[in-house]
This record gives structure tokens, sequence and C-alpha cells, in this order.
């Protein structure tokens, strides 16, 4: 059986074809604010960890070598940091829970909180902090919504984020930072400005391009629709909801969408 003559450097190329992600703090049109204004862009756990933290040697002080290298050299720490986002809390804010009414404690916020279902773990309420977000990539490619697990924001010590994944290339919809509550009775969190609230991964080696848009009318009813999936088709899996908008050309739809709304272009993040 002979073996096909692959050009290598194609193969290459196509392995380090950025990714276009898309995202925005602004998906609904407003006369009355734009949300953008409130969220800088994103930055990389690694960026994070290289400007935030001190970096220390090999070598103790009393200059007794460490065996092995740095965490920092990892290859795969690398490939996982500087695949992942961190989103900070763009604004303080804390919030008193009193069944499905959320009442705001201290100053008032630009983002507030709901309870939108009853809980789904016996001993954990649910609250929803909302800061709607999206992200939405020009092929398909797995996000994964966790909460921090290299910070230690002070939320946690009431809370954590409900985790998920999902193909933002094949579906356009908001994140949801649903909060499981450690505490079935409890009735406060409190959120501070500039803490990671959650991390995104994204599941490639591809370098990144990271793009910043505001949304549009169309766009928001396009997130309406694939967010309330769950009751026009309930009990439905990702990959038949992915099929029905791959059929019905919603990608290109939902690009050209974001084309109409760019606020800038960044050079690609990963390597």
């Amino acid at each position: 059986m002979s073996v096909p003559n692959v050009d290598k450097r194609k193969v290459m190329q196509m392995k380090t074809k950025p990714i276009n992600i898309y995202w925005t703090g602004d998906p609904v049109p407003s006369d009355r604010h734009n949300q953008n204004f409130f969220h800088a862009e994103p930055q990389t756990l690694w960026d994070n960890v290289v400007e935030e933290y001190t970096i220390n040697p090999d070598t103790h002080d009393e200059g007794v070598t460490i065996p092995g290298p740095s965490v920092m050299a990892c290859p795969g720490w690398q490939d996982l940091t500087r695949h992942t986002l961190l989103i900070k809390v763009p604004m303080s804010g804390a919030y008193k829970i009193n069944g499905t009414k959320i009442e705001p404690v201290g100053l008032p916020s630009m983002f507030s909180g709901q309870v939108v279902r009853h809980p789904s773990f016996a001993g954990h309420k649910l609250f929803n902090f909302r800061m709607p977000m999206y992200f939405f990539a020009d092929e398909p490619v797995q996000m994964t919504l966790t909460s921090p697990w290299f910070h230690k924001p002070g939320y946690t010590k009431y809370a954590a984020i409900v985790p998920g994944r999902y193909d933002i290339g094949s579906w356009y919809r908001a994140l949801s930072f649903e909060m499981s509550m450690w505490e079935e009775d409890a009735d406060y969190i409190e959120f501070t400005e500039g803490e990671p609230i959650a991390y995104l991964t994204f599941d490639t080696n591809n370098p990144i391009n990271l793009i910043k848009y505001s949304g549009t009318e169309n766009l928001r009813r396009i997130g309406s629709l694939c967010e309330t999936a769950g009751h026009w088709e309930p009990r439905v899996p990702l990959l038949k909801r992915y099929k029905r908008f791959k059929e019905g050309k919603m990608r290109e739809e939902v690009l050209r969408e974001i084309e109409s709304g760019l606020v800038e272009k960044r050079c690609p993040y990963t390597g």
C-alpha cells in the first residue's frame, strides 16, 4: 500500500493558523448604555501569572538547588495557561438572597443577580450573576467555563461557578455565570472589582486572535433563540443543536453581523 506524499509545510500551516474568537460584553443594543464600557480585554492566565506573580528561581536562598525546572517551563502548563482566559468582575457588588428575590447591599452596581431555577443539587442554592458576555469563533472550538483554580477570589467563600462546555463556533449564546452556593440556606454573596470570576479554556493548539465587537438586534434574536433551546426542544444533545445551527447557515449569519460591529482586533496571543 503506497503512502501519499504529505506536504509537511502545509500541515504545519494548518496547525498554526490562528482562530478568530470574537467577544463582547455588550450583546444587546441599548439606547441607555454600552456594556463594553465595563469590560477590559480578557487576559490569558499565562500573561496574568507572569505579570502579577513573583516567579521564584530554581534555587533556595541558601544556594541549594531544587531538583527539576520551574513549573513555568512545563509545556503542559504553558499550553493550558496560554489557552485560558481570565474573566474579571468589572464592578464590586453585594447581594442579599431572599427566595427568588435579590436585593443589592450597600452601593448599587451595574450588574445585578437573579435566581433563574430551583436548586438542581440538594443543599446547593443557585444564584446567577448577570453579566452577559458572548464568545464566538469562526470555526468549531470547544470552550470550557470553570471557577478560577489558580486564583482565590473572595466570592468562592460563598459559591462556585456551575461549569460547562460548548462549541463556540457552532452555537451562539451568552455565558451563564451561575453560582452553586455552598450552603442551602445561604442568603448573601459578594464580588470584588478586579477579581477573577471565571476561567475560559479553549480546546485548540492554534494561536488565537481575540476580537471585540458590539452586538446587534439580529444577534440578540439569534442568541435568545439558542439560549431558550431547552424550552422549545428539551432534552436534546448539543450535537443535534449544532446540526440545526449549521444547516441554517447560522455561523455565516452571526459572523456577518459581528463584522458590522467590530471594535478592535488583537494579535495572536498564543503560540
